[in-house]
Parts: C-alpha cells; sequence; structure tokens
C-alpha cells in the first residue's frame, strides 16, 4: 500500500512537472512569437547586403603596415631614412620611402601588387613589405 501511495505522489510530481515545463516553454515561444513579428524580412536582407559590402570595401582598405628605418648614407649619423608598406587584405598596396641627407629628404612611392612589387624594390623597402604582410 505505501509503495501504491509513493508511485502516486511520484507520477503527480512528474506530471506537475510536466505542466511546469509546458507553461515555461509556451512562454518562451510568445516571445519568439513577438519578437518574430517584430522582424521585417526586407531589413534583413538590407542589412545582409550592407555587411557583404562592407566585407568587399574591407578588402581593399589598408590593413597591414610595415616600417623599417634605416641609415642609406654612412657619412650620415642617425637612421632618418624610412621605408613603409601599407598594403589591404590581399596583400596589395604601396611603399613609401623617405630619403634623407644633410641637404634634402626625398620621397618615393611605389605599387605593390599581390604581394610583389612592380619596380625593384631596395632591401628595406622588401623588409617592410615582409613585415607588412606578417603584421
Amino acid at each position: 500500500m505505501d509503495t501504491i501511495i509513493t508511485l502516486y505522489i511520484l507520477l503527480a510530481v512528474v506530471f506537475l512537472t510536466n505542466i511546469i515545463v509546458f507553461g515555461v516553454l509556451l512562454m518562451k515561444l510568445k516571445n519568439l512569437s513577438r519578437i518574430a513579428k517584430s522582424l521585417d524580412i526586407g531589413k534583413l536582407k538590407q542589412i545582409s547586403q550592407d555587411i557583404e559590402s562592407l566585407k568587399k570595401i574591407s578588402l581593399k582598405s589598408f590593413q597591414k603596415v610595415g616600417i623599417v628605418k634605416f641609415n642609406p648614407f654612412k657619412s650620415m649619423g642617425g637612421n632618418l631614412s624610412f621605408a613603409a608598406a601599407l598594403l589591404n587584405a590581399l596583400n596589395e598596396g604601396i611603399v613609401i620611402s623617405g630619403l634623407h641627407n644633410r641637404e634634402s629628404t626625398r620621397t618615393y612611392i611605389k605599387e605593390i601588387s599581390c604581394g610583389k612589387e612592380k619596380p625593384e624594390l631596395s632591401s628595406e623597402e622588401k623588409e617592410a613589405v615582409e613585415n607588412a604582410v606578417k603584421s
């Protein structure tokens, strides 16, 4: 007899637990339904298109930088000259070099396409490109 009462109590607890779980699930379903009604499919498509557009733009923007300072003229002290590589995600971009001496500073720009230089690069410019690719 005690076993039957225990069994009934256990069944009642399981039944009440299921009712509580069902109630919680029903509340969550109502919340999801409310959220789904507030979503506009047109807006979601526009957001998705905007994200894709931003991805394309970001591929072309400078993301990698490599800088090397050096002294091209051994008769002068200090590393006042530089080579700076600015590359995008596709390793395309430019190398800007500044050569400093006592009378002037000369600045040069060279184009980099697909990680390879079009004109011949100096060792310092190559190092700047390598540093940018690694960054």
